[in-house]
């Protein structure tokens, strides 16, 4: 079985990575970085396709830093998701947020990159 990092270095993965990547003008979509280094994300996952199935649209160029933002954002989400406890009320508030985590569109990627960039910057001036 290919493992996933190993499927991103297939021809076809690396033919689409660069045609989002010129598509979106080798610039992060989210804050116009153009100098470090940009990263395909796929803006929603469907476990049936492989990494170079997706049409464009569903794939945006983001530098390093919100694309690490977005990921983490997203892992927080879950992992707060398993300390709830399966009856309580957030739950059907957070279900809501992760079925919609896969087709965030742009402004709300933008919005993600943002506030935890924010975030990150006061916990490391507040030395957390």
């Amino acid at each position: 079985m290919t493992t996933y990092s190993e499927k991103l270095k297939d021809p076809r993965w690396q033919k689409k990575r660069l045609e989002v990547l010129e598509s979106d003008g080798w610039t992060c979509q989210s804050c116009n970085e153009t100098e470090l280094q940009l990263q395909v994300h796929h803006l929603k996952y469907d476990f049936n396709k492989e990494p170079w199935d997706y049409n464009v649209d569903d794939l945006i160029t983001l530098c390093c830093d919100c694309h690490e933002s977005v990921t983490s954002w997203k892992k927080d989400i879950k992992k707060s998701i398993e300390n709830l406890k399966p009856n309580s009320d957030m739950m059907f508030f957070y279900g809501t947020i992760i079925r919609n985590i896969s087709g965030m569109k742009l402004n709300q990627l933008r919005q993600v990159c943002l506030l935890t960039q924010q975030i990150k910057n006061k916990n490391n001036r507040n030395g957390l």
